[in-house]
This record gives C-alpha cells, sequence and structure tokens, in this order.
C-alpha cells in the first residue's frame, strides 16, 4: 500500500453507483451497520471494550485526507488483535487487484475483502458462505466493467450510449441475474428510448415497471438467498439431523406474505408474523396481544394505559413502520419471545429483522419513484419470485462447498 502525495495512507469507503453490484458501504447503511473504517474502530472498540489508542482526530482522517505511518501500524496491530487477516488484505497481488477494480468504477473490492477476511477466519458460522456466494456476483461486475472499458477505448462504444451500454452489460445480468429473459427483453427495449423521453412519461407503462422493479431489487433478493441458503448450510453442519426438505425457509414465509396476504404488511410486519408463528404451536396458538407482551418497557405510560395495551400500541406502530424500536429494544424482545416458546437463533433473527428494513426502506423508494396504478402488482410480483432466488444459491453453494 503506497501513500499519497502528502505521505499520507488513506482508506476511502467504496462507493459507485450500481444496480448489478451496490457497494458494502451503501448496504451496511442501510443495515444500520458502520459503513466505513472510522465507524467500524468505534464499533469494534464498544464490542471488544478495548481502546486501539487511536485518536478521534485519525479515525476522521482515515476515509478524507489520510492518516501516518504510526496510526496505519496501529490498524495493523488492531488486526492482529481481532484474527483479521491483514496480511493477506494488503498483500501486494491482492491491492494490485483492488486498483484495476477501483480504476474500473467497480464496488467489488470490498466485497472480495470481505470473503478474504472470513475465509481466513477459524470461526465456522454463515458469513464465510455468504460472502463466498457473493463473491461471484463481485468477481463478475468486475469482468463487466472491463469489458465496457476495453470496447469504449477500441471505440466500439460510447460511453454516453445508454443502450449499447446496456447491451454489453446485458449478458452479465443474464447468467448472473434471476430476472426472467423476458424481463430483461422489456428492459432492453425501453433502453433505446431517449432519457429525456423516459423522463416525461407521466405514468410510466405497466411492463415497464416491472422490468424495472426486477432490475433494482435483483441484488437485494440475491444477497437475502444467498444469506438465508448459507445460514441453512451452517446449520446442517452444526446440526446433521436437520432436514429443510418440505420445509418452507423464512424469507420464502416472508415473500409469499408480503406478495399474497390480503393484510398489508410492511416487511418488518411479516417478519414480526413469523415471530410469531415460531413461537406457536398446535396448543398454542400466540395471539398479537401475547406477542405483545414480549417488548420490554422501561417506563410507566404517562397516558394512563395498561402495561399490555401500552404493549399492544407499539406492537401495531411496529407492524405499520412507525416508531420502530432499537436493536438493543429488538434483541430484547425477540430474545423474551424465544425463551417462551422454542429454542431458536436469535442473532440470525435479528439479522432478518435488518433485512427487513432495507427492504421496506427499499420498497418505500420504489413505490414514490415510480409513478404507476400498477406498482403494488409490480412489487408483489417480484418478491414472488424469491423462491427461485433461493433455489439458485443453495445450488450454487451447494456446488462451491461440496
Amino acid at each position: 500500500m503506497k501513500p499519497n502525495k502528502d505521505g499520507k495512507y488513506v482508506f476511502p469507503a467504496t462507493d459507485f453507483p450500481s444496480l448489478f453490484l451496490p457497494s458494502v458501504t451503501s448496504v451496511a447503511e442501510l443495515l444500520g451497520l458502520p459503513k466505513n473504517l472510522s465507524q467500524q474502530i468505534t464499533a469494534f472498540e464498544q464490542y471488544f471494550d478495548k481502546d486501539f489508542k487511536i485518536s478521534r482526530s485519525s479515525k476522521a482522517c482515515l476515509v478524507t485526507e489520510g492518516v501516518g505511518k504510526p496510526t496505519v501500524n496501529k490498524l495493523v496491530k488492531v488486526g492482529s488483535e481481532l484474527s483479521i487477516p491483514t496480511s493477506t488484505l494488503l498483500s501486494p497481488i491482492k491491492l494490485r487487484k483492488d486498483r484495476r477494480a477501483l480504476r474500473l468504477g467497480s464496488n467489488a473490492v470490498d466485497w472480495l475483502s470481505l470473503y478474504a477476511g472470513t475465509k481466513c477466519s477459524k470461526n465456522d458460522g454463515e458469513f464465510t458462505d455468504f460472502f463466498k456466494g457473493m463473491s461471484h456476483r463481485a468477481e463478475a461486475d468486475i469482468l463487466m466493467r472491463k469489458k465496457l472499458q476495453t470496447q469504449i477505448k477500441l471505440g466500439e462504444l460510447e460511453s454516453t450510449d445508454i443502450s449499447g451500454v446496456w447491451l454489453a452489460q446485458l449478458p452479465f445480468w443474464q447468467q448472473y441475474s434471476s430476472i426472467p429473459n423476458e424481463q430483461l427483453a422489456t428492459f432492453t427495449r425501453y433502453s433505446e428510448f431517449s432519457r429525456a423521453k423516459l423522463e416525461n412519461i407521466k405514468t410510466l407503462p405497466a411492463d415497464y415497471s416491472l422490468a424495472l422493479g426486477y432490475m433494482i431489487f435483483d441484488f437485494y433478493l440475491s444477497a437475502i438467498a444467498c444469506y438465508e441458503a448459507a445460514l441453512g448450510a451452517f446449520y446442517q453442519r452444526r446440526f446433521a439431523s436437520l432436514s429443510t426438505k418440505n420445509h418452507l425457509a423464512l424469507y420464502e414465509r416472508v415473500s409469499e406474505t408480503l406478495s399474497s396476504d390480503g393484510d398489508d404488511y410492511t416487511c418488518f410486519g411479516a417478519m414480526l408474523l413469523e415471530v410469531k408463528r415460531l413461537i406457536s404451536n398446535e396448543r398454542d396458538d400466540v395471539s398479537w396481544r401475547k406477542l405483545a407482551s414480549f417488548i420490554p418497557v422501561d417506563q410507566v405510560s404517562q397516558h394512563g394505559e395498561t402495561l399490555i395495551d401500552e404493549q399492544y400500541h407499539q406492537l401495531k406502530d411496529w407492524k405499520n413502520g412507525l416508531n420502530m424500536p432499537s436493536m438493543e429494544k429488538l434483541e430484547r424482545f425477540v430474545t423474551a419471545a424465544f425463551s417462551y416458546h422454542g429454542n431458536y437463533d436469535v442473532d440470525a433473527m435479528l439479522v432478518y429483522f435488518r433485512i427487513a428494513k432495507v427492504l421496506d426502506i427499499k420498497l418505500n423508494e420504489f413505490v414514490a419513484q415510480v409513478p404507476n396504478e400498477h406498482v403494488t402488482s409490480t412489487v408483489e410480483t417480484v418478491l414472488s419470485s424469491y423462491p427461485v432466488y433461493l433455489e439458485k444459491y443453495r445450488l450454487l453453494l451447494a456446488r462451491s462447498i461440496g
């Protein structure tokens, strides 16, 4: 790793706009996780209750004007204390590949670094397989952008030719996404329109809205499916007798609720429904009020409500995306609910709830940006395709693990 012209070492967050491979930075921010090295160091200090002796000003400078070699040496020391394979991540071969990817405008660097880091970990868990699955898409992003750069350099393609740029990317979407071919064909047809013409359409055609929905959500459905497949593989390694045959995965049920249920659920609300289902059994069908009773309440209501009424109103707000809980409060709620019935994985459930928040954000953005009377049916159609994504990543991980 080389310093800049001022002799400083900069660790900027990679964040290029991309539908095919959004940045780790943008995804981390949506998940409510530390999005750059400065925030990550602070989070590690809090989690491990350690002081890494890196000043607040140096943390801030890591992603801006840079830091000196002494601070870099402290980072390497921190990495060794946390068993982070800094020698692998900062190897000359890895850094050369990273620089090439950055010059191409690819977000692949951080995704591949996360895979390299988890691959060296001695701890067995779902995230190694998750980042392994995501690494395939990251490598494809580099190849796609390299192809574009080569064609532009050779004069075969103009960077301003929107339709031509899309056609150059199309083979990669066909191979690495799970978007139906007819939707890619629709997107191709509309890519021939000028941007001004599309912007002047007050109501987007239903077929274009659907194709656009698939394009926007393909990455997120892929990432969720990859996580769920990786989690299932980890559980099967840990519990040899576990069988997932004929059982719907959790987000299969969530997508089913969102795409077909008569009630108007948010994704977070659909997750609450899954918690309710998990802790119910044939003899004890847990009601919504019973589920609400697991919500921790630290202060007495100022409105004269009973405790259960206050908890129930909070739960109704959560279902509707209002007055959302902190992760600390959510963890207490899930822990209490799972203690009531069932031996379930609290940490995995909290990841699922973070994912639900991300999907709700993206769905709200899509509804606001796409002026179309059919937007609800568009969203339902796109989300109903989730089982296709899950099957793809189950097969992908089974091949790569085997």
